[in-house]
């Protein structure tokens, strides 16, 4: 009974980075494709 809040905590924290590093991935590529554009 005491692990299932830890395990639900840590689904939720995987979540959230997943949710941040996709955030991360989009402005890398808008970043990226910017600088190509401009580079042109």
């Amino acid at each position: 009974m005491l692990r299932f809040p830890e395990k639900s905590v840590r689904k939720r924290s995987e979540k959230s980075i997943t949710i941040l590093s996709g955030i991360a991935d989009k402005h890398a590529t808008e970043f990226t494709y910017n600088a190509l554009s401009a580079g042109t």
